[in-house]
C-alpha cells in the first residue's frame, strides 16, 4: 500500500508541476505585442495625441473642402473677391440657424439686425441682452415674461435681461435697432 501512496503522491506533484508550468507559459505572453497591457500613461501620451491630431487633420481637411466650395460658388455667381461686412454677417447668422436647429439645447448669442423678426419654435427661451425689440404674435398672447410671470402681447417692448419663453410657433419679436440676444431653442430670423 505505501507503493500506491508514493506513486499517486509522485503523480500528484507531476500534474501541479506542470500545471504551474502551463499558467507560467500563459502569463509570459501577456503584455507582449501580442496580447499587450494598456496603462493610462499609454492612452495619455499615445493614443489621445494620435486621435486628436486624426481629428485636428479632418476638420481641417472639411473646412478646407467648405471653403473651397463657397469660393466655387461665389464664382459662379460672379461676385468679386471683397467680401462686405454685411454679407460676412448674413452667412453667419444663416450657418447659426442652421446649427441653432440642431442643438437646439444650448444656449447662444445671436445678433438680429434692425427691422429682421426673429420667430422662435415652442419651447425657445429668449434674453434681450442688447438693443430693442417688440413683440409679434398674430394673436393676443405672445411671449411669456418667466421673469416676472407676465404675458407680453403684440407690440410689447422687450425688457432688458428679462427671460422670455415662446409658447405658440411662429412668436417671437422685431429689432428695432440692431439686438444681440442670448437664445436657447430653434429659431428663425427674417
Amino acid at each position: 500500500m505505501k507503493k500506491a501512496t508514493w506513486s499517486t503522491k509522485i503523480l500528484s506533484f507531476v500534474v501541479i508541476g506542470l500545471t504551474l508550468t502551463g499558467v507560467a507559459a500563459a502569463a509570459a505572453n501577456y503584455g507582449s505585442s501580442g496580447d499587450p497591457l494598456v496603462t493610462a500613461s499609454y492612452i495619455n501620451d499615445v493614443v489621445e495625441p494620435e486621435i486628436t491630431e486624426q481629428i485636428e487633420d479632418a476638420l481641417a481637411d472639411k473646412e478646407a473642402e467648405i471653403l473651397k466650395a463657397v469660393d466655387e460658388k461665389l464664382a459662379a455667381a460672379g461676385t468679386s473677391g471683397t467680401y462686405s461686412d454685411d454679407l460676412i454677417d448674413e452667412i453667419a447668422a444663416r450657418a447659426a440657424q442652421k446649427v441653432s436647429a440642431a442643438q437646439g439645447d444650448s444656449w447662444q448669442v445671436i445678433k438680429v439686425p434692425s427691422g429682421k423678426t426673429l420667430s422662435g419654435k415652442v419651447g425657445c427661451q429668449i434674453m434681450l441682452r442688447i438693443g430693442g425689440a417688440s413683440c409679434v404674435s398674430s394673436g393676443s398672447t405672445g411671449l411669456i415674461d418667466t421673469s416676472d410671470g407676465s404675458v407680453l402681447g403684440p407690440g410689447g417692448a422687450l425688457k432688458t435681461n428679462h427671460l422670455y419663453m415662446v409658447t405658440i410657433d411662429g412668436r417671437g419679436f422685431k429689432a428695432s435697432g440692431d439686438a444681440t440676444v442670448l437664445i436657447k431653442g430653434s429659431y428663425s430670423i427674417n
